[in-house]
């Protein structure tokens, strides 16, 4: 049987502020399949950015373990994991975080240079994304010239230029307004078909979470609810 892309047992996450410990995610057990796409909702405070930025490798659990595709990932040292996050993660955040001084190119290519792909097949990479993203025609100009949905998509084009499994994405559609927000969501579900990533979204957004495939509900560092479910045409 294929080993699921994604394995969590047992994870927690703790502070301690002022002397007294704060639970953040209190023994979460989650799998995902390759090709699922996945929604996190909750209050403020729930935990959900916190898990998913475990499940991206950006902050490491107080215990438990993390399984992608089998491998335990913090038990790497910290220069190969930062290589598999890399190769195998992507990330969409609310605010797209692109550098004001690159172009959109420049900016989609940005993981694939990191990776150290020669500059000319980064650069191929990126177009190739920027054209199923609608941004051919946006390609030397700066993030100050784009629209925010644009600047969205030039971000999701750089989350996909090295074709990773696994896509994370904190309220991408948080800071658009409904019309652009449903937008982007189109865009991610034909790109999902196409591809058969992994998508685990954040998000406040009820409609966007009612068009994944499964849905989770956190409440105080615990999964209440998880549960599939047809998903809502986007």
């Amino acid at each position: 049987m294929t080993a699921p892309l994604v394995q969590i047992e047992g994870l927690t996450k703790t502070f301690v502020k002022d002397g007294a410990t704060i639970e953040v995610l209190r023994g979460i057990d989650l799998q995902i399949q390759r090709g699922e796409t996945v929604s996190i909702m909750g209050r403020s405070g729930a935990g959900k950015s916190t898990l998913l930025q475990i499940v991206g490798t950006l902050d490491r659990p107080t215990s438990g373990r993390l399984l992608l595709r089998g491998t335990d990932v913090f038990a790497l040292e910290e220069q190969k994991l930062a290589a598999f996050r890399g190769s195998w993660l992507g990330f969409v955040f609310q605010f797209h975080h692109l550098l004001p001084e690159l172009t959109t190119l420049e900016n989609a290519a940005m993981p694939a240079l990191i990776a150290r792909r020669p500059r000319d097949e980064a650069f191929g990479l990126a177009e190739k994304m920027l054209g199923r993203v609608g941004l051919s025609h946006r390609l030397t100009h700066r993030p100050s010239e784009l629209s925010g949905g644009e600047q969205q998509r030039t971000a999701l084009a750089r989350s996909l230029v090295m074709n990773p499994p696994l896509l994370l994405a904190d309220e991408p559609t948080g800071n658009l307004d409904d019309r652009t927000g449903q937008q982007i969501v189109e865009l991610l579900h034909e790109i999902v078909a196409e591809s058969q990533i992994s998508v685990v979204v954040v998000t406040h957004n009820h409609q966007l979470a009612a068009s994944m495939s499964r849905r989770l509900i956190m409440d105080e560092g615990r999964l209440l609810h998880d549960s599939e479910q047809t998903a809502v045409a986007p």
